[in-house]
Order: C-alpha cells, then sequence, then structure tokens
C-alpha cells in the first residue's frame, strides 16, 4: 500500500509562463506533439505547481470540473511517483483524466489504477504522401479576408467556438478560401498549436454542395504541403465519433496511430 506524501504543498500559478521551464520540459519528452484541443483547454485551466519543500517539482493543470488536464513530475523513483500521484488525486478530488495515448507517464500512472478508459478523439501525428490530387487549375486558392467572416461564420460546423476566433484566424491570415465560380467550396485553417513551436494543427470544411467529391482530400494535402513549404510540422484530430473526418484524413495521407482517452477513476 502507497504512504501519503507529507511533505507536499501545492501552489496555485497564474498562467502558462509561470510553471516553465517545466512545461517546456514536458512538452519536449512527449513522443509526439501536443493536442490543440487539449491546449485550449489546458490555457483555460487551473494551474497548480507541485512543491517538495522550498523545490518546485512538477505541476499539474485542471478544468473546472477538476478533470485532469496535464501533469508532469521530475524523475523520482516510481513508488515515490505512484504516491504523488495518489495524493493529488485526493487532493483535488479528481476523477476524470484526458490523456493523450503517447503521454506514457501519465497513462502508466493511470493504469495502476483501477479506472474505466474510452477513446475520445483520435489524433494523427504521421503523414505518408500518397495518391497526390492537386486542386484542379479553376479552383481559386486565396488567403480569407474580413469580407469573408459572415459567410466563414455561417459555414461553421463546430470548428469555430465563437466570431471572435474567426476574425483572429483571417488577421492572423490562418484561413485558406478555395473557391468557383465565385462559390465558395470550402476553407482550410491551419495554426500553431503552441507559439515558438513548428507543430501545425490543420483542418478543413467543405460546403454541403461540394461534398462526397474529394474536395476534402485535396484541401488537406494543399494544407499538409503549405506546412512543409513552410518548415512546419502539420498535425490534426478529430471527435472519434466523427467518421467523414477520419476517412478523410486518412485518405489525404494521415496515419491514425493515436488516440485522446478518457480516463474515469473507479
Amino acid at each position: 500500500m502507497l504512504k501519503p506524501v507529507k511533505s507536499l504543498n501545492y501552489e496555485k500559478k497564474d498562467g502558462l509562463a509561470s510553471i516553465d521551464p517545466l512545461r517546456e520540459r514536458y512538452l519536449d519528452e512527449l513522443i509526439q506533439p501536443q493536442e490543440l484541443y487539449l491546449e485550449m483547454l489546458v490555457r483555460q485551466g487551473d494551474i497548480w505547481s507541485i512543491q517538495m519543500g522550498e523545490q518546485s517539482v512538477g505541476y499539474l493543470i485542471l478544468s473546472g470540473d477538476n478533470t485532469l488536464l496535464e501533469y508532469f513530475l521530475k524523475d523520482l523513483p516510481a513508488q515515490q511517483s505512484n504516491g504523488i500521484f495518489s495524493e493529488l488525486i485526493n487532493r483535488f478530488e479528481i476523477g476524470k483524466i484526458l490523456c493523450k495515448s503517447f503521454d506514457t507517464r501519465l497513462l502508466s500512472l493511470c493504469s495502476d489504477r483501477q479506472c474505466s478508459i474510452t477513446s475520445k478523439g483520435v489524433l494523427f501525428r504521421t503523414y505518408r504522401p500518397f495518391d497526390l490530387v492537386k486542386l484542379d487549375s479553376t479552383i481559386r486558392i486565396r488567403m480569407g479576408e474580413p469580407d469573408d467572416k459572415a459567410i466563414l461564420w455561417e459555414l461553421n460546423e463546430d470548428v469555430w467556438e465563437t466570431e471572435a476566433e474567426v476574425t483572429e484566424f483571417i488577421t492572423n491570415k490562418y484561413v485558406f478560401i478555395y473557391e468557383t465560380d465565385s462559390r465558395m467550396i470550402g476553407f482550410g485553417i491551419f495554426s500553431p498549436v503552441i507559439p515558438g513551436r513548428p507543430d501545425h494543427d490543420i483542418g478543413m470544411l467543405v460546403a454541403p454542395p461540394f461534398r462526397r467529391q474529394g474536395y476534402g482530400t485535396r484541401i488537406i494535402q494543399h494544407l499538409e504541403g503549405h506546412c512543409r513549404a513552410n518548415n512546419w510540422r502539420p498535425i490534426c484530430g478529430c471527435d472519434i465519433r466523427n467518421t467523414p473526418s477520419w476517412y478523410c484524413l486518412e485518405k489525404a495521407g494521415f496515419k491514425a496511430e493515436h488516440r485522446l482517452l478518457l480516463i474515469e477513476l473507479i
């Protein structure tokens, strides 16, 4: 039986910069890049530093309902690490954990406990270029402009959370518009997951009249090529239930090797 760790203290922090360089080390040690969906939750989460005496040995980030979003602990013996993890689960009344399947340390700690594991999302981190089909020469590709905001918001299907987000993507030139005969076929988006790192999350949406015609695959391949041309690494993900997106991304060349897991402690 694991003994409680008596020397731990937790200090609430303000902003992700407050846990550098620990978080930089966490990100560097992941075998695959961070997922944008999780990163957006992390930015809004509660950040706690884990203190052992005067030393900061790790951190945890929680959502408003005490779901653990991210956890890092410096190298410690396995039994001590398990004890600390048990301590923080009790201290913060953590019942749920969102864990990337390639976050092997967190996944190992969870697997040592009674829990249920459900796949919530599919994470694509490997791309194998094949069967590249270029967009027809009659299709115009351009950057999104302020005048596109209304139609991008109207076409929205859980791509944008707010109209302000549409404006932000247009302003930062993170949106491509694909159109023919003045009709919008769809749009593609790309954005850095974490500023200063090369990983860019990509996604697309095809307007209903143009679906099931291969445009989604071609848009994804165009976005992938745009990222590579700028020395960025394209990554993406989708809900586990979103089979059309899953199929499109695999057809475009991405491999579905990883998952976003919802772990519920019993």
